[in-house]
């Protein structure tokens, strides 16, 4: 009978180094929503007398903004804390 000094439960420690591209998050949903928030400027360069063309244009906008965070939220992975991305498009 061979006795043996060994623990019960051997311990293995694995360290990984992960990171992440954020190019994709960049130019297809950054790039994209600060193209539609920058465009509301557009309703305040036209003349004050088309008020309802301004408001129009600056409804269109909000409304592009909404869908387009609806679309984009359905790629991006359901965590139970807010990135940095969903502060963004909040």
């Amino acid at each position: 009978k061979i006795a043996r000094q060994s623990p019960k439960h051997r311990h293995v420690n694995i360290e990984l180094c992960v990171s992440r591209k954020p190019g994709y998050y960049l130019w297809n949903i950054v790039f994209i929503l600060f193209a539609i928030s920058g465009l509301v400027f557009l309703a305040f360069v036209g003349p004050f007398d088309n008020t309802s063309d301004r408001v129009s244009i600056a409804l269109t906008l909000i409304l592009t903004s909404v869908a387009f965070k609806f679309t984009v939220n359905e790629a991006l992975p359901r965590l139970n804390y807010q990135t940095l991305l969903d502060k963004y498009m909040l």
